[in-house]
Parts: C-alpha cells; sequence; structure tokens
C-alpha cells in the first residue's frame, strides 16, 4: 500500500476569534484518563490492528488514540441513563 504525505492540517476555523474560543474550550484537560476504550464487539487485537492500518495509510499525526483524543470529546456533554462519558475510541484528521 503506498502511504500519501499529508500536507499540515490548515486552522480549524477561518475567523481567529473563532479558532481562539476552541483553543480554550479545548485547552483544559478531560476530567480523567481516558485510557483506551474500545468499540462494541471489537476485541483490543481487532482494535490495535486497525489503528495501526490508519497509520500506516495517513501517517502518525492524523490518527489520534488515549490522551490526544482531547478536542474530540464533547466538553458539553451529558451522561444519561446510567451510559457514562461519550468518549471516542479514536479519530482520523
Amino acid at each position: 500500500m503506498e502511504t500519501t504525505t499529508l500536507a499540515p492540517a490548515p486552522p480549524r476555523y477561518a475567523d481567529a476569534e473563532y479558532q481562539a474560543a476552541h483553543d480554550n474550550l479545548f485547552s483544559h484537560p478531560l476530567p480523567r484518563e481516558t485510557g483506551t476504550i474500545l468499540p462494541p464487539n471489537v476485541t483490543t487485537e481487532d482494535f490495535n490492528l486497525a489503528i495501526a492500518e490508519l497509520v500506516e495509510a495517513v501517517g502518525q499525526d492524523a490518527v489520534f488514540t488515549e490522551g490526544k483524543l482531547t478536542e474530540y470529546v464533547d466538553p458539553y456533554d451529558i451522561p444519561e441513563g446510567g451510559h457514562g462519558d461519550k468518549v471516542p475510541s479514536a479519530a482520523v484528521r
């Protein structure tokens, strides 16, 4: 499989005020360490294999897991019905 090098990500917001508000909102650490959160019915081995394939395809800088998910966790999440926090397993940019 051929690996493509991605250009650096442009600013997320064209408006500097929006970007500053975003950066401020997500500058605070998560309330707890998330560790690895597996998707339903996915084994650790399968998850790690999928992450490795994503890294190979788009590069390490574009794949986020565990502590690198800060900007992908909803800061306004309200746990409902005993489901706890909604934290993603991974994100790819």
